[in-house]
């Protein structure tokens, strides 16, 4: 019976030896292959390369030399997991039950037919590939409060950084907006003149005011069968500034702003500034010759109907059809045979941003729902403080016989500018979060703007300021 439970025993601890780089590899799995951190990407790099190394040195044979290929296969497995969702439980088994997938996928494609040893495997390396991801671009920009689909900064970062990390070289945008807030498009304009190492495609339905803006920051442009883009005034007469003058003034700020990107790319500055700027003039025909010619002015010799392309006066806004588009040599039609571009004969791997401006959608609508919690309370809190303030005409103050106030109304005093200067406080607080709630996730999640939030914290400190000093009143 001793011999046959050491004989257990040691069966037992074989099995464990065996079993144990698996073991270990499984642990570094969880910890590495976590997603939704924001640690330093070249932190993350380095990671991943360990891993790799780790997997080779403990895995099957037949897998050696494609760690590589086995963790594509696990992120293509896990991209659409909300892993904030889950609690470390939840997450640990769905890590383990991807990485086993992951290997399925790799030994699969790694299978060589019967009889054909000197054939290669059939499984390309990432080198070989083209890795893409697509982000759509669908609704209005930065707009929570509104219903259907919104565009999110936040979003298109969080699609960016996991591009970046599984080694996609092209990211392709699906634009079909009709603009919205100027700003959260010119953020996401700026986050991509950021992230260079990309190169830019973008597919539109419709690109109409602010969407523009990231239009014209790709390389290429695909239309689609009856899209359109333009019409890009922000600033119109007087009905935002209450200025003529100033609204002019802005609108050549902004033609001139993006025009500065916009010809980076080839795209010519006359088309810019007449869907900018409302009097600004473009017009666009083809020479005797077959050529392009666009200019602020119109042509000079008599052009045919066939031959002009469009004429943008003082008196319109310049919006162009995807036939006017694709005449003037700016962007491309969309062949679903020939999509996506510039692959270079490689095999296209697609990668979805989808879920990243979905969820940067989500979380904006629950800071819209928190900011107006908070402004209500900010509300309370400000009547609250007035209220309680000793001066209000609710309390009843006694003097005695020398001009003082008593000592009962001393200290009904003393407590009512204490509940006061604590409701003030209670005010600049929820004013704090509003405004970390505006500066970071920006503009339309607020119903307050940002000069009244400054008004009540002024408001909050002058009369707390007021209520110290006259504590003590005799």
């Amino acid at each position: 019976m001793l011999e046959f439970s050491k004989h257990v025993v040691l069966s037992f601890r074989i099995q464990v030896i065996k079993i144990l780089p698996g073991l270990l590899l499984l642990l570094l799995t969880c910890c590495v292959l976590a997603e939704g951190n924001d640690r330093d990407p070249r932190l993350q790099e380095a990671e991943w390369i360990e891993w790799i190394e780790n997997f080779e040195k403990s895995c099957h044979p037949t897998l050696k030399g494609h760690g590589r290929e086995v963790l594509q296969a696990y992120w293509s497995i896990t991209d659409n997991i909300d892993w904030d969702s889950l609690n470390a439980d939840g997450k640990s088994l769905l890590q383990a039950n991807a990485l086993v997938k992951a290997r399925k996928i790799v030994r699969k494609n790694l299978a060589v037919k019967p009889g054909g040893e000197n054939l290669k495997p059939q499984f390309e390396t990432l080198k070989d590939r083209f890795l893409y991801m697509t982000i759509p671009l669908k609704g209005s920009f930065g707009h929570a409060n509104t219903q259907g689909p919104q565009i999110f900064v936040e979003g298109v970062q969080k699609a960016l950084k996991h591009a970046k990390k599984r080694g996609c070289t092209h990211i392709i945008f699906y634009i079909d907006s009709p603009g919205g807030d100027l700003r959260e498009a010119i953020e996401i304009q700026k986050l991509m003149l950021k992230n260079p190492q990309f190169h830019y495609s973008i597919r539109v339905k419709k690109a109409i005011s602010a969407s523009i803006w990231i239009v014209f920051a790709c390389a290429t442009i695909i239309v689609d069968a009856d899209a359109s883009m333009g019409a890009a005034v922000v600033y119109l007469k007087n009905s935002t500034t209450g200025a003529v003058e100033v609204d002019a003034k802005m609108n050549s700020f902004y033609s001139a702003q993006i025009n500065s990107i916009a010809e980076n790319f080839g795209y010519p500055k006359e088309l810019i500034a007449a869907m900018v700027v409302m009097k600004a003039t473009a017009y666009g025909w083809l020479n005797d010759l077959g050529e392009v010619m666009i200019s602020v002015d119109p042509p000079a010799e008599h052009v045919s109907s066939d031959q002009m392309i469009f004429a943008d006066t003082n008196e319109t806004v310049l919006t162009l059809t995807d036939q006017q588009l694709i005449r003037l040599g700016i962007a491309e039609p969309y062949d679903p045979l020939s999509f996506p571009p510039h692959t270079e004969g490689k095999p296209p791997v697609k990668f979805e941003g989808k879920q990243y401006m979905e969820r940067a959608q989500t979380r904006a609508k629950k800071l819209l729902r928190k900011s107006e919690r908070l402004a209500a309370n900010l509300i309370h809190t400000r009547q609250k403080a007035i209220n309680n303030d000793p001066r209000s005409a609710g309390y009843t103050y006694y003097l005695d016989t020398t001009g003082k106030l008593t000592k009962t109304s001393q200290k009904i005093w003393q407590r009512q500018t204490n509940l006061s200067i604590a409701a003030w406080n209670d005010t600049i607080v929820t004013i704090k979060s509003l405004n970390e709630i505006s500066e970071k996730h920006r503009y339309e999640v607020l119903n307050a703007n940002e000069s009244s939030l400054r008004s009540f914290y002024d408001e909050a400190n002058l009369e707390i300021n007021r209520l110290n000093r006259e504590r003590n009143r005799e």
